[in-house]
């Protein structure tokens, strides 16, 4: 509740997922992260009961979610909590339509705020609790950043003509939906 509150003053927050995708058969939201320009925050939506005050602030549009790579996160939130997500900005597309040679996370905030992301962290098995402090500070640090690359790219496709491209794309991604199937055991 106390996060909610504090973002949900904030114009622009980034957002971003982990999850056991890559250790369990029927993948899950593991980890949901946000940050607004001074707060960065970690939820474990294993532990938390009810994150129906996340679910309106992602769903409001007055509110930019800057997402890297939204596609994704977008679809794990809805199929795991029923989230909606409005107000996308997708910073991968926006790299790519703005021109950068490189558009991965890690590549922007090398090339933006000389920061390093630790990749070796990207498979780890999210839902494995408790969480190390080096695994809670790297998803902390993947939206800490997201804010300030929204204001330096949006200006960058804004230049290019393409801000309209960007935020069609990121209605487009709001209306995506999982297409995958439920876990069905075998039985008998």
């Amino acid at each position: 509740a106390e996060v909610v509150a504090a973002i949900a003053r904030a114009p622009v927050i980034g957002v971003d997922t982990e999850a056991d995708s890559l250790h369990c058969y029927q993948e899950r939201v593991s980890l949901i992260q946000v940050s607004d320009s001074t707060l960065n925050a970690v939820i474990d939506p294993l532990i938390l009961t009810d994150l129906s005050p996340l679910a309106a602030i992602l769903a409001d549009p007055a509110i930019v979610k800057v997402i890297h790579g939204a596609d994704y996160d977008v679809v794990g939130l809805k199929r795991d909590f029923g989230f909606s997500v409005a107000s996308i900005f997708d910073t991968c597309l926006a790299a790519q339509a703005a021109g950068e040679p490189k558009y991965s996370l890690g590549d922007l905030l090398q090339r933006y705020f000389d920061v390093t992301l630790e990749k070796k962290y990207q498979k780890a098995h999210w839902s494995k609790r408790p969480l190390s402090a080096d695994l809670l500070a790297y998803a902390a640090k993947d939206t800490q950043y997201l804010p300030r690359l929204y204001d330096l790219l949006r200006k960058a496709v804004e230049a290019q003509g393409r801000l309209a491209q960007i935020e069609e794309e990121g209605e487009w991604i709001g209306r995506r939906e999982w297409t995958g199937h439920a876990f069905e055991p075998v039985t008998g």
